[in-house]
């Protein structure tokens, strides 16, 4: 079995929700996040490196965590890869409507 296992079969979801629901897996959920809180060293033992590893560290723990009480949640894979234009070409057409953007393939694209 495999955690996106629990998103797609019915049985598994319904289980799941309710190992999820449960007081004691809420406390002890609660419990593992209060454990794994950000805490402020002292000024003089900070050092860029040391803080962005605690910083990485501490985004990993939550995130796995996020991730133990989120597993009826699936992401479906896209159809096509996505472009990442970050909007370039509405904003060119925009700005420029006179110009029509060059063919695929030519000297000028």
């Amino acid at each position: 079995m495999k955690p996106d296992d629990i998103a797609r079969s019915p049985g598994l979801r319904e289980k799941y929700l309710k190992w999820k629901a449960d007081p004691m897996t809420e406390l002890v959920i609660d419990t593992v996040r209060l454990e794994g809180r950000c805490f402020m060293p002292r000024p003089e033992y900070i050092k860029s490196e040391i803080a962005l590893a605690a910083m990485g560290e501490n985004a990993g723990f939550h995130n796995a965590l996020d991730r133990v009480m989120n597993m009826d949640q699936i992401q479906k894979p896209h159809d096509e890869e996505i472009k990442p234009t970050y909007g370039a070409d509405a904003i060119m057409t925009e700005q420029y409507p006179e110009q029509k953007p060059a063919t695929k393939g030519t000297p000028h694209a």
